[in-house]
């Protein structure tokens, strides 16, 4: 389509300017002045040509290239041929710099619509090719001051220069074309050429991110502003870090994804170092400036909270572009594996006394993201644990923290080898419910997890046994008595007899959960033997309720309870006889007065017989 429109309009120019072609190519140089100063004096414009018949300097001052171009000048405008342009351009890009800004270094080329021609001026800033933004300001002249660079952001601008003449992706549209889009893509063009060419620069794709627009200036902006490009060849590269396990590490202040410090190499074993950057509180680093090309990127320091990673990464840096690598790092973490170890609270002993158990205790093992202070529970500042669970003690009074030990709760965090493990945060454990025997342990053990080195200490947790003192006593006195033997019936339906000692007591330890019964079997000797029963409770919480009321005629029966909550209970006997045992002094005298009686009896008997046969 294009190589159609220039024929066209090569034609066209063909047929619009053969006179002009006559006239100001094929006639000698000496008829081509004679011909301009003739021109010059029909539009009265005589004193303002030099010796070969083309217009001064100070003609276009104030005068705009719109101005020119509807001014019929054709032939007084000293112009550049496209050889000429072309020569000027080439020597520019090989920084062979001829002007400085210039006004008078003019091209032209007639607008096929309408025949005119359309002049345009060649500008240079700062050693770069340049164009016109302003068609209706007026020109700067050569040796203008320019102002900053300016980024120009405007798509279709960039577009002109990018597919423009000697633009990097250049469609083979004229200098003069290219300037005259430029002007109207900016919203100051003035002719038809300039928005046909823009229109189809439009629909073309954008231009990469390394291609940019300036503008400056001229003249603290009095005269036209001048657009002209660079392409990058440097690129950027940063670094975005992120958690292997957001799970654990979101919203935890244990874990920090600020202060991460990677090193960019050169080289894949990562020891040609280029350059380092830092990350900030999300997680993305500033960047680094280098030419376009490959580099590494390894992590030289961790921040807080997590593992320092062993990997690297490439990092391929394009001209003009940032490049992002994404960069992430295990967290620290522990695996630990005893969380709670029971002991008996009276022995000290990790062995149950009695009936009692270390097994079957449970306790709430309750985690909260976070770091708090030394010994500061976290639900007493109102803070909901981010995960919980409830485990069991084995028949050693030990929890491990294992799925087996696990009775309820939410699912445990493994690692990669699939072990149960803790991120660094807080840990609360609390037996909510005790093992057989003993009495619940209220106290709440509150354990920090600072890193990875740290481990988790185990929550020692003595338990209080649930246990009866029976004492015997003689009736009415304090004095104690040995050798009476009392039954205990547990809950379970086990039996089991103790006497009591020189100290009158019998210490029934482990009670466990349910009723139980207590009588006296065999009193000591020369007492009755008391006949109450006593029935008491064990409730869940180990708490003991008496249920049985004594009956005062078997003897007295007292029940009191310690500061710990376990049952006393004092056992009175009354004073009775018995036949004394077998080989005593005692025995003897009882025999003969054994035989004395029915003696006697059997007289009274035959004396009773004698009288009624009478």
């Amino acid at each position: 389509m294009k190589k159609c429109r220039r024929i066209a309009v090569l034609l066209l120019l063909g047929l619009l300017c053969l006179s002009t072609i006559s006239v100001y190519a094929e006639q000698p140089e000496e008829e081509s002045i004679t011909v301009r100063k003739k021109k010059a004096e029909q539009l009265g414009l005589a004193e303002w040509v030099d010796d070969e018949g083309y217009l001064l300097e100070s003609f276009y001052e104030g005068k705009s290239d719109h101005d020119l171009s509807e001014m019929g000048l054709d032939g007084l405008v000293r112009t550049w041929t496209q050889e000429e342009l072309d020569a000027y351009v080439q020597n520019l890009n090989a920084g062979i710099a001829c002007y400085a800004v210039t006004y008078y270094q003019k091209v032209s080329q007639i607008n096929p619509s309408t025949g005119k021609y359309l002049y345009t001026g060649i500008f240079e800033v700062d050693g770069i090719l340049a164009y016109c933004m302003e068609r209706s300001v007026s020109t700067p002249a050569k040796g203008s001051p320019t102002g900053a660079w300016q980024e120009v952001t405007n798509e279709n601008v960039r577009k002109v220069l990018y597919y423009g003449y000697n633009g990097p992706a250049a469609q083979g549209f004229t200098y003069v074309e290219t300037a005259l889009a430029t002007g109207e893509a900016n919203g100051d063009g003035d002719n038809s050429l300039g928005r046909a060419v823009l229109a189809e620069i439009k629909t073309l794709a954008s231009p990469p991110g390394n291609f940019h627009v300036w503008k400056v200036e001229t003249n603290g902006g009095t005269t036209q502003d001048l657009a002209f490009y660079t392409i990058e060849q440097n690129g950027k590269g940063q670094v975005q870090k992120t958690s292997k396990r957001a799970d654990m590490t979101d919203q935890n202040s244990c874990y920090s994804l600020q202060g991460a410090i990677y090193g960019i190499y050169g080289d894949a074993a990562c020891t040609a170092e280029k350059g380092r950057v830092s990350t900030g509180t999300n997680g993305i680093s500033g960047t680094i400036e280098l030419p376009a090309g490959t580099y590494y990127v390894k992590e030289i320091a961790s921040p807080k909270g997590y593992q320092l990673s062993a990997e690297g990464k490439p990092l391929v840096i394009s001209a003009g572009n940032t490049t992002t690598v994404a960069m992430a790092d295990d967290p620290q973490m522990i695996s630990p594996d005893i969380l709670v170890q029971k002991a008996d609270a009276k022995t000290g002993q990790e062995e149950a006394q009695g009936k009692g158990s270390l097994a079957g205790a449970e306790f709430s093992v309750k985690y909260y993201k976070g770091e708090y202070g030394e010994g500061v529970d976290p639900a007493a500042l109102g803070k909901t644990p981010d995960r919980q669970w409830v485990f069991q003690t084995d028949d050693t009074g030990k929890i491990r923290f294992q799925e087996e030990y696990l009775v309820s709760g939410d699912t445990l965090w493994t690692d990669a080898s699939g072990k149960a493990v803790l991120p660094l945060g807080t840990v609360t454990i609390q037996e909510r419910r005790a093992s057989n025997g003993y009495r619940l342990n209220p106290q709440i053990f509150v354990r920090k997890i600072a890193n990875s080195s740290s481990g988790l200490e185990i929550a020692k947790v003595a338990e209080p046994i649930i246990e009866l003192e029976l004492v015997k006593y003689r009736e009415n006195t304090t004095e104690v008595m040995e050798g009476a033997v009392f039954e205990h019936v547990s809950p379970d339906g086990t039996v089991e007899q103790a006497e009591t000692g020189t100290d009158g007591k019998i210490i029934f330890q482990g009670l466990l959960c349910g009723t139980h019964e207590i009588r006296e079997v065999s009193p000591p000797v020369g007492y009755r033997e008391n006949r109450n029963v006593i029935t008491f409770l064990v409730d869940g919480e180990g708490v003991i309720h008496v249920t049985s009321h004594a009956d005062e005629t078997y003897g007295a029966v007292r029940t009191t309870f310690t500061e710990e909550g376990n049952l006393i209970i004092e056992v009175e006997d009354k004073v009775g006889y018995r036949l004394p045992e077998t080989g005593s002094a005692g025995a003897s005298a009882l025999t003969v007065m054994g035989v004395l009686c029915c003696i006697t009896a059997h007289q009274i008997k035959l004396k009773r017989k004698d009288e009624e046969n009478e």
